[in-house]
């Protein structure tokens, strides 16, 4: 009888021991293999079997004695605990594994939304960085753009202002040299009067009389000084305006004129209508 304790003191230790660490790896590798049989054999190795021949005389002698009695009762507990903490270590087992599957999902899932995340991310800095670029690109072009317009409307000033004053220049010079035109077409006899004979004798005495004063024209030049006077010339200045060549025509011309020809030549030229001068 005491051996019987504590044969069921060690095997209530073990079981205990078993539940407590839970590292049977025989349960482990049927569990995840999927074997059941495994489980099974191993339930009916902690279970022993029951004699078909005992439980007769079990049934046939009812007057057995006492100690037999708790023997038996003794060895059928400790069977009920054996398969009660069986059941309890395969539904623990199935627990793990339903976690641990459980687990492999969340971490499939999780695994394909940190790819998706990811793959938005390198999207949302490619289109960044897409957009700064266009931004850098497209204000360069607005700068070249004004620049280039600011440039344009400049060269057209300056082409204004050239033909203007080539324009003006031409105008003058025509204006100037009308009067001289004009007297080159007068004519030094004229046949209107009938007065040919009489208009020869003159013109023959006037051109004796000029000779006469060339003469002295020339003596009385040789004896003054004169200096020769600017010639009628249009030089612009080449000057460099915020990193442009450009011409400035706005200096002072000096014209080999008197100021009372100037002023009638700028008023006529003022009161003229221009086509007529070409």
């Amino acid at each position: 009888m005491a051996e019987q304790d504590q044969m069921d003191a060690i095997l209530a230790d073990v079981i205990g021991f078993m539940i407590a660490s839970d590292a049977s790896n025989a349960f482990t590798q049927a569990i995840e293999s999927d074997c059941p049989q495994l489980l099974a054999a191993e339930i009916e190795t902690l279970l022993p079997p029951v004699d078909p021949v005992e439980n007769t005389l079990f049934g046939a002698n009812g007057t057995q004695s006492t100690s037999n009695t708790e023997q038996i009762s003794a060895v059928r507990r400790r069977e009920l605990r054996n398969a009660q903490a069986a059941q309890r270590r395969m539904r623990y087992r199935q627990k793990l594994k339903n976690e641990r599957e459980a687990l492999r999902e969340q971490e499939i899932q999780l695994s394909q939304q940190l790819s998706v995340l990811q793959q938005a991310r390198d999207e949302q800095k490619k289109t960044q960085v897409d957009k700064m670029t266009l931004n850098g690109w497209r204000a360069t072009a607005m700068r070249q753009k004004e620049r280039r317009i600011e440039a344009e409307a400049q060269q057209k000033k300056l082409r204004t202002a050239v033909v203007g004053k080539a324009r003006l220049i031409h105008q003058m010079k025509a204006l100037l040299q009308r009067p001289t035109v004009e007297e080159k077409k007068i004519k030094l006899y004229p046949n209107s009067c009938g007065d040919e004979g009489q208009n020869s004798v003159l013109l023959k005495t006037l051109l004796e009389d000029l000779d006469g004063l060339y003469a002295q024209t020339d003596q009385i030049l040789q004896e003054m000084e004169f200096k020769m006077s600017s010639p009628l010339e249009y030089k612009p200045k080449k000057t460099c305006k915020q990193g442009i060549d450009i011409f400035d025509s706005a200096d002072a011309t000096v014209l080999p004129f008197g100021f009372e020809d100037m002023c009638r030549a700028t008023s006529l030229l003022m009161m003229t209508d221009p086509a007529s001068l070409w």
